[in-house]
């Protein structure tokens, strides 16, 4: 039989609408394969007091980005 290897795809998002432009490609060309595709947002340091909002926000954004892909057949995390 012939073995499949399982590679890790890095998507690193921003939160922008051209950041995740690159979804629809994610979704085409790894749906229903053996790959993991691992989500990425960097935040900037702490500035003081709206970083919890920020986190807050990425956090959901990250969620409904891997809910999607997820939903697409693609094994995403985050």
């Amino acid at each position: 039989p012939e073995s499949v290897m399982t590679k890790t795809v890095l998507v690193p998002l921003d939160g922008s609408p051209l950041a995740d432009e690159v979804l629809d490609p994610v979704e085409r060309l790894l749906a229903g394969e053996p790959h993991q595709v691992v989500l990425l947002r960097v935040l900037p340091p702490p500035a003081g007091g709206a970083e919890e909002d920020e986190q807050a926000a990425a956090r959901a954004h990250l969620a409904g980005v891997e809910a999607r892909l997820t939903a697409a057949g693609v094994r995403a995390t985050s």
